[in-house]
């Protein structure tokens, strides 16, 4: 067994091996977070009320609510962090050099994990109490607000935790830094391309579909998704109220490091300088990931250039994903001899691609034309909001959420047949678009 001082001294020689890292941690967050804010609040001396009125808004200083550049700066050291620590892995003499150590997989891991944590968590909570010292010589420092302050360096830690775990775990599927960089973006963003598209192409092939909230799969994407949830935790100033925005962070990052942790006990040493560590991934990643991507990136550039119709989305999607599947296998080989060898799994994504465009272009659910019996409808809500193109009025009073109304009616017989007249309408192909 290793002792703690032992683990203490190795953690330390980690650390300084990165000192680098350290040193330039510590000075991007202290101008970042504390000289940022003795800037702003500095030109704002001159009126005492003004400053005061920041002490609502002033424990954003410390997770990037009031500004960009410390959320983008607490992200890029989570993946500086990620891939310096573990990047070992990646390189066969020095994964076998430290699987050689007398020590236990679990014990270099969490040597690597600690000596990164520390990298990020030491000059952070330093420079959260140099920027909560900045408040209280400004005169606008309360008990209570650096409370607040604290708990929202709380929050800092937890997204640093998110991107932190995201790229240890892309590392510990991946046998080069590169691949892991790419594996932590695919898994930062993979829950969210899945969760809304079936949304998207909804919105995008269906005419009588009309959306006045997000569907309950566009807001587990927020939540589910380790990248959109790092920025929907940072962005907001009391985002630590938010109870389920909260459990979701804690439950991501405890499953993204309990995964790290079983996939580096059977990571396989022969592993190093491969793109992927597992020989059974290559095929089902490819799958799983051309998939959602090809069809994002129609639907991203359509929008992008203004085209009307659905042509675009099945033309560009078909091209994106053939490029995807030889891209991948690219990534994979490092020869373009080999762009062929998993021409099966490609044939498979072509294929689910080419089925589920089809479902949606010719309508197979029935989806646009569905209208339920007009027995069994009690009340018909409607929102004529298309007639407001029609019209301007000199002065306007309703509010968005008056727009949102749906107005209930009894008459079920009129609104009945104006439902099936549009049903009728997009049969003919007489649509809005």
């Amino acid at each position: 067994m290793i002792s703690k001082i032992s683990y203490i001294k190795l953690i330390r020689e980690d650390i300084r091996h990165r000192g680098w890292l350290a040193a330039l941690s510590g000075v991007l967050l202290f101008l970042s977070m504390p000289v940022y804010t003795l800037i702003y609040l500095d030109s704002y001396s001159e009126d005492p009320e003004v400053l005061k009125e920041f002490a609502d808004t002033f424990s954003g200083f410390i997770n990037g609510y009031n500004s960009a550049f410390l959320i983008i700066l607490i992200g890029i050291l989570a993946f500086a962090v990620g891939i310096s620590g573990f990047q070992f892995m990646h390189k066969k003499e020095k994964l076998d050099f430290y699987h050689g150590l007398a020590l236990k997989r679990h014990q270099l891991f969490a040597i690597s994990y600690l000596a990164g944590l520390f990298l990020f968590l030491i000059p952070y909570i330093v420079c959260t109490v140099l920027t909560i010292l900045v408040g209280a010589v400004k005169g606008i420092m309360t008990l209570s607000l650096a409370g607040e302050c604290f708990l929202t360096m709380g929050t800092g830690i937890l997204a640093f935790l998110l991107i932190y775990h995201t790229c240890i775990f892309a590392g510990m599927l991946t046998g080069r830094s590169v691949t892991m960089f790419l594996g932590t973006l695919v898994i930062g963003v993979y829950p969210s391309l899945v969760l809304t598209l079936l949304p998207s192409l909804r919105d995008a092939f269906f005419q009588t579909t009309y959306n006045v909230h997000d569907s309950i799969p566009e807001k587990l994407s927020e939540y589910l998704s380790p990248f959109p949830l790092f920025i929907r935790m940072l962005e907001q100033n009391n985002s630590y109220s938010n109870v389920f925005m909260i459990t979701a962070a804690l439950v991501l990052i405890v499953l993204l490091l309990a995964a790290s942790i079983m996939l580096y006990r059977i990571y396989p040493s022969e592993s190093a300088g491969n793109a992927l560590a597992f020989k059974f991934t290559p095929p089902v990643f490819k799958v799983l990931i051309s998939i959602p991507t090809a069809v994002f990136i129609s639907l991203l550039v359509k929008s992008f250039i203004g085209a009307s119709g659905t042509k675009w989305i099945i033309i560009l999607s078909m091209l994106a994903i053939v490029l995807l599947c030889g891209l991948i296998e690219f990534i994979y080989w490092q020869d373009l001899k080999m762009l062929l060898k998993g021409w099966r799994s490609s044939v498979i994504a072509i294929g689910f691609v080419a089925v589920l465009l089809a479902v949606f272009q010719f309508d197979f659910t029935g989806y646009d034309t569905y209208l339920p019996k007009e027995e069994k409808i009690a009340r018909i809500g409607t929102l004529p909001d298309s007639f407001a193109s029609y019209f301007w009025y000199p002065e306007d009073y309703t509010s968005e959420d008056d727009r949102e109304s749906f107005v209930l009616s009894d008459d079920v017989d009129v609104l009945y047949n104006l439902a099936q007249s549009g049903i009728e309408n997009v049969k003919k192909g007489i649509t809005r678009l």
